[in-house]
């Protein structure tokens, strides 16, 4: 049973980035959630207050991502701005998120 607690600590967000951490270095079967807790710093029953398996955090794991790469993507944007000037900061955008988050880009290509 996923209980979903509010997180005011920023242990849910420790998990999403340890987890990406992992994944990068040890793959998804070499990332349990014993060493996710552990690289998190965080008990390992904590994890499943947020998140209720490994699947429901990967599932999450993928919106955080999409929804930071999103956001780092569209910053600057401007409408009123040609449509080359606009795809060009989008791709600039995208590129900058990829290399300050380098966990994030080989999740991404991994799933």
């Amino acid at each position: 049973m996923n209980v979903q607690l509010e997180d005011t600590s920023g242990k849910r967000i420790a998990v999403l980035n340890s987890t990406l951490a992992l994944i990068k270095e040890h793959g998804f079967h070499g990332a349990p959630m014993s060493l996710i807790a552990k690289h998190a710093g965080v008990a390992a029953g904590t994890i499943y207050h947020y998140f209720d398996s490994k699947e429901t955090l990967i599932l999450e794991l993928y919106v955080y991502v999409k929804d930071k790469l999103a956001l780092a993507i569209s910053a600057g944007d401007d409408p009123e701005k040609p449509y080359k000037d606009r795809f060009f900061n989008f791709m600039i955008n995208q590129f900058n998120f990829y290399v300050e988050n380098q966990n994030s880009l080989f999740f991404l290509n991994s799933i």
